[in-house]
This record gives structure tokens, C-alpha cells and sequence, in this order.
């Protein structure tokens, strides 16, 4: 994994903050409306972004933490949230957002995450991710079991994340996603190191046109031991980003396949 620019991105303004939170929120109540006006502010703020800029200032900022409303039912560690470092990346892709609903639903997927050397998703509530690619359900529960060896630790851990359909603009399409630690995990290279607590957002949304392709923001809250400062922490997850949609962008183009 590469880190990128290790040092502090600029604060998100902080409409952009409480944005954020207020989808981390709102996913629970899965209201479309509310969800597609969240997302309706979140492209206003995108259209902003220079793209084509510096993943450290330009495409990446600090966000706000999380707190226990925010939060609502989601089960976690029950570790201080005050204690999470924060850091949110912009991206965009090329490829139409159907194309990007199939590699998120791989039950295997070590090809399309860099820095694991195991990754599957189960699906606790339905057969496999078949309904949430083609829309026939708006919404679906996974859960997660990988094995991450990047610069920092190498580690097993178990992530539930839930995604969401949401419609937004005039006829657009996104999916939003959320996932959480339910325990904290000790890494596993005899570093004495442990991932506290671990919260990411993710949202793939058409672009103003959605022929053109799609946005990306990532968000991670995370708390952890092995890291020495917040500015290696940010360039871990800003590198890890970048090269999560590079390979994003090549599974929905067909260059990486799951098997």
C-alpha cells in the first residue's frame, strides 16, 4: 500500500461535515426522500471539487466525528468516538454505475481490494447480492471476512456493512454504503497492535450526466495503536482510497474480474 502525502488534509467545510454525518444517520431510517435530498446537497458540493487536483488538498479533507446519535443502532465497540481520526476522499470513475453494482456485490473479493490477501462477503439476509445489482432490492446486509496486510499491520477482521439504492436529482442514481466493527480487533504480526474501532462511508453517484460515469467519496473513521501520528494514519487511507478506485474503475470496465 502506498501512503500518499502523509500530512493533515484541509477541514471539510462544515456543511460538508454535517452532511456526511447526517448520511451515516439517515441510512437507518432508509427514507428516500431524505436520503436523495442528502445526496441532492452532496452533489452540490461535488460539482466544486477539482477532480483532476491534489488528493491531499484538493480531494480529501478531516470530517467531524461521529457520535452515538449518529450512530443510532449500529453495534460497535463502544469505544470514545472522540478518539477516531477522520479523513474523507473524492474521486471519479468513468464506467456507469450499473457497471459498479456488480463488483460490490463478489462474494469474493480479494481482486477488487488492495492490501488483503482474503476478502469474502456473506450475505446473512438473502441467497447472494443478485437482488441489490439488478434493483430488484433497494437494500442489503453483508457481512465481511478479510485478511488485510498493508504497510501499517496485517489482521483479521469481520465487517458488516449495509447497502442502499437511493434515486436523487432529476432520475439519478446512487448507492450509499456504511460499515462498522462490531469488536475491535488485535493484529496479527506480533506488533502488539490493535484496530480499536473502524466506521467507513461509501458513496458511488451518477455524475451530472450519468453517461459520463460516476463520483466517488469515501469516508473512514478509525481509531487504532499501530500508527505513530494522525498524518501516517490519513496518508494510509488516502493511498488505500486512490487505489481502491483505480481498481474500481478496471472491475467495471472488466480488466479485473472475481475469479
Amino acid at each position: 500500500m502506498v501512503l500518499v502525502g502523509c500530512r493533515k488534509s484541509p477541514e471539510a467545510p462544515a456543511e460538508i461535515s454535517d452532511l456526511t454525518r447526517f448520511l451515516v444517520r439517515e441510512l437507518q431510517t432508509e427514507e428516500a426522500d431524505v436520503l436523495g435530498a442528502g445526496l441532492d446537497s452532496l452533489d452540490a458540493h461535488l460539482r466544486t471539487v477539482d477532480m483532476d487536483g491534489s488528493i491531499v488538498d484538493d480531494r480529501s479533507w478531516s470530517v467531524s466525528n461521529l457520535s452515538d446519535e449518529d450512530l443510532g443502532d449500529y453495534a460497535h465497540p463502544g469505544r470514545d468516538l472522540n478518539d477516531l481520526i477522520s479523513i474523507g476522499v473524492v474521486g471519479a470513475e468513468l464506467h456507469p454505475i450499473e457497471n459498479h453494482a456488480e463488483y460490490m456485490m463478489w462474494p469474493v473479493q480479494d481482486n477488487i481490494n488492495n492490501g488483503v490477501v482474503y476478502y469474502h462477503r456473506n450475505f446473512p439476509e438473502t441467497e447472494d447480492g443478485s437482488c441489490f445489482v439488478d434493483r430488484s432490492c433497494e437494500s442489503i446486509l453483508t457481512f465481511n471476512e478479510s485478511v488485510r496486510d498493508n504497510a501499517l499491520y496485517e489482521v483479521y477482521l469481520e465487517v458488516w456493512k449495509s447497502w442502499h439504492w437511493v434515486d436523487f436529482g432529476d432520475g439519478r442514481q446512487a448507492v450509499v454504503a456504511f460499515a462498522w466493527f462490531e469488536e475491535s480487533w488485535p493484529t496479527t504480526d506480533g506488533k502488539d497492535a490493535t484496530l480499536w474501532q473502524n466506521f467507513e462511508l461509501d458513496v458511488w453517484m451518477d455524475k451530472p450526466n450519468p453517461s459520463d460515469g460516476i463520483w466517488r467519496y469515501y469516508v473512514s473513521w478509525t481509531e487504532n495503536d499501530v500508527a505513530d501520528s494522525e498524518d501516517i494514519v490519513a496518508g494510509t487511507i488516502r493511498g488505500a482510497a486512490e487505489t481502491r478506485y483505480e481498481d474500481e474503475e478496471k472491475a467495471a470496465g472488466g480488466e479485473i474480474t472475481m475469479e
